[in-house]
């Protein structure tokens, strides 16, 4: 089991190497920490390991199950897990140093009431660290311009071709701006924002012999563009309360 939980860092990091720039888990030295969207456990070691109080949220059951053996494995005992919704945590106001969650309240159904109830749970001067997608990203808009293609209908919007194809149905995505609204309008001041990932990391729904064309044709388009940090697929977004 230890031995498969480590080849599944090793993939994860392998492919979202942005996880770690972002994150910096060795600075939640000694702090009380919200995960929102543990998954299968990968972040939940590295931030137990350096934090003073760990806790994870997600919506599966059966991510439950496994970060709790994972947890359990790795010999971590300052942690504790529960199951629900980014939209309706169940902690009380002010309790949490920090919050981080990557990839997880773009498909909660509600962006902005997921970032109200990280708000409430933030001490006053906590931080939160998130990732959610960008919709102004190269990777949409080619996402977008090859499904339009493929299915003879470009009138979908690029939301709508990123939930039914490549996300699960309900994802949400959001320009740097609309994302930036929501933000102040709950309450939070932004630290920094950052893009990431400026091509596609997954091309296997891709026939073998365009995948080249496709990742050359990305990468060129990407440079005229400024590269990540003008047109990035992870949005990542520091705050504090």
């Amino acid at each position: 089991d230890l031995k498969q939980f480590k080849l599944n860092s090793f993939m994860r990091y392998s492919s979202e190497p942005e996880i770690m720039k972002f994150t910096n888990f060795n600075s939640l030295k000694d702090l009380n920490v919200l995960e929102v969207g543990y998954g299968l456990g990968s972040d939940a070691v590295l931030i137990a390991k350096s934090a003073k109080q760990y806790t994870g949220l997600d919506l599966s059951e059966k991510s439950y199950d496994v970060t709790t053996r994972r947890l359990k494995l790795y010999g971590l005992k300052n942690t504790k897990l529960k199951v629900g919704s980014s939209t309706c945590l169940d902690f009380k106001a002010n309790t949490f140093d920090f919050v981080y969650s990557w990839g997880v309240i773009h498909h909660s159904g509600d962006i902005k009431t997921s970032l109200e109830e990280i708000y409430r749970v933030l001490k006053n001067g906590g931080r939160s660290k998130i990732m959610v997608y960008n919709k102004n990203s190269l990777v949409v808009f080619i996402y977008w311009f090859y499904f339009s293609i493929k299915d003879l209908n470009f009138k979908r919007t690029r939301g709508q071709v990123i939930a039914e194809n490549i996300e699960s149905p309900g994802t949400l995505i959001l320009s740097k701006n609309e994302f930036k609204e929501l933000i102040t309008t709950v309450g939070f001041k932004i630290v920094n924002l950052k893009l990431y990932r400026d091509f596609f990391y997954i091309l296997r729904k891709y026939p073998r012999l365009i995948r080249p064309f496709i990742r050359i044709t990305a990468k060129f388009i990407s440079l005229l563009f400024g590269g990540e940090k003008n047109i990035g697929y992870f949005m990542c977004v520091e705050l504090v309360k």
